[in-house]
């Protein structure tokens, strides 16, 4: 197992060169980030105690971390991610019936919404993505993925007409025809990036640095499990 020092330039050039040792290589070191993670900070293991790394890609590697030991597409969880050019977390539902519940919750429970607008107001510098997903069975390079809107949370932004914009733009995609595919589905993530010239991506603190970002989003992933 590759130990944990931080990564650097040449760890994401790896996917640039497409470099498939490379990114193993990669994918080992988010591993054990992942590992020292949880060691570091074992009361993770109360709210998220269930982790596992993603499919090894050209495009990235990643972990799910999520409270339950369900498929994380059945369910809200957490996921981190390396690339191209940056490391990301973020937390989000992929399932459709969240998806319907979430729209119904934001449309109709005034309480509801204005615990997630709430929620939205502590999250200045992190971004909302809305995805369009034609699903046909897990795993099918058939399924298309479509990013419908990228948000990020800042003050010039009115949070009202955003919530307005998720559900709305959210309840369409789940109510359009599904064609040849299974199912149409709006995915909702909400997401923390760290660029590749930030210098904490190099340094083994990062790991406090992401467990913050993780606390951070964490009043969120409870919402969604209290939806789900």
């Amino acid at each position: 197992m590759t130990k944990f020092n931080g990564f650097f330039k040449s760890n994401f050039d790896f996917f640039i060169e497409r470099d498939i040792y490379g990114i193993y290589f990669v994918n080992n070191k988010l591993k054990s980030f992942t590992k020292l993670l949880y060691k570091k900070y074992p009361n993770l293991r109360k709210v998220i105690p269930y982790w596992k790394m993603g499919r090894i890609s050209m495009e990235g590697v990643s972990t799910f971390m999520s409270k339950t030991k369900k498929e994380n597409y059945s369910v809200p969880h957490f996921f981190m991610n390396l690339g191209l050019n940056n490391f990301y977390i973020h937390v989000c539902f992929e399932a459709k019936s969240i998806s319907k519940k979430f729209v119904k919750v934001l449309k109709n429970n005034f309480k509801r919404r204005a615990e997630f607008i709430d929620l939205l107001k502590n999250a200045e510098g992190f971004m909302i993505e809305i995805d369009k997903v034609d699903f046909m069975i897990i795993g099918s390079k058939k399924n298309l993925y479509t990013t419908l809107a990228n948000i990020w949370l800042n003050k010039e932004w009115s949070i009202d007409d955003i919530v307005e914009f998720i559900y709305t733009q959210m309840d369409k995609i789940n109510n359009l025809p599904r064609g040849k595919f299974k199912t149409k589905k709006a995915c909702f993530y909400l997401r923390k990036y760290i660029p590749i010239n930030d210098p904490i991506l190099a340094r083994s603190d990062l790991v406090d640095e992401v467990y913050e970002i993780i606390q951070k989003l964490l009043p969120m992933y409870n919402f969604l499990l209290g939806i789900a």
